[in-house]
């Protein structure tokens, strides 16, 4: 709950001094890469690899909200992103995947802190054939979504208890192992 209201406040502060600004990117501004245009807005993958580099990005990005159709499931459909202007190429440890909303859109959300390039990558298969209607940048979020609980979170709620029951069990076993072997004392 704590971390839920500090997330919040960080984010309007942010928000306040102007460092997180909601805005429409324009997908023409995209670098495509194994991603051909056929029309305005509608691309088609020309190997399992498709991207779309934006840099520079803007500075500040919390969440990126595509909406977008796909002429089939996509497969992996997620952002790379750079948080040092050093960082040359885009790696596994800095990527977020889409969460599917119930209007069909995805929306991803980056960690806090300066971001120097995106890259969105639609999906992992040949001539997969996508239209991108629209991408946001930094969407406003009520206050109540700051709780609303993720599948991280329920999974997570989930199983951390069930480890740590484990765990607790386990050191009791071991606990009492050792009571009983300074009990019967050093000639057993």
């Amino acid at each position: 709950m704590l971390v839920c209201l500090a997330s919040f406040a960080e984010d309007a502060f942010q928000r306040a001094i102007g460092n997180v600004v909601p805005a429409q990117l324009d997908v023409n501004s995209f670098s495509l890469i194994d991603t051909q245009q056929t029309q305005p807005d509608t691309f088609i993958s020309t190997s399992p690899d498709p991207r779309m580099v934006l840099e520079p990005s803007p500075a500040y990005v919390r969440t990126v909200t595509v909406d977008c159709t796909f002429s089939k499931d996509p497969g992996e459909f997620c952002i790379f992103y750079k948080t040092s202007p050093q960082q040359e190429e885009y790696d596994a440890t800095r990527r977020a995947w889409g969460y599917r909303q119930a209007d069909g859109s995805y929306t991803f959300t980056l960690p806090k802190g300066r971001i120097y390039g995106l890259r969105l990558d639609p999906g992992i298969f040949t001539n997969l054939a996508f239209e991108v209607h629209s991408i946001t940048i930094n969407a406003p979020r009520s206050f109540f979504s700051w709780f609303a609980p993720s599948p991280v979170w329920v999974l997570g709620q989930a199983v951390v208890p069930l480890l740590a029951a484990a765990v607790l069990k386990n050191v009791r076993g071991l606990w009492a192992r050792l009571a009983a072997l300074r009990r019967a004392g050093p000639d057993s």
